[in-house]
């Protein structure tokens, strides 16, 4: 079978403060759940940058991802 390749996030920027609450909402199965993964560290991107907390993360292993999240990240369903 056929891969098909899919852009999502392209061009997006998001840039908030230490300590900041952020909000994403969208309508119920709206596939917004990209986002949240990528910024919460348990999805990698194919290409782009993340920074956080002044360090580029594309370039780490999914365990140290996992651990900057884990203690830097919080969701709420």
């Amino acid at each position: 079978m056929d891969e098909i390749e899919t852009t999502v996030l392209s061009e997006t920027n998001l840039e908030n403060n230490q300590s900041e609450l952020v909000a994403i909402m969208a309508p119920s199965r709206s596939e917004t759940s990209t986002l949240p993964y990528v910024v919460g560290m348990l999805d990698s991107i194919d290409g782009g940058e993340i920074e956080f907390l002044g360090r580029e993360i594309v370039c780490l292993s999914v365990g140290d991802r996992a651990e900057i999240g884990k203690e830097n990240i919080e969701f709420v369903f």
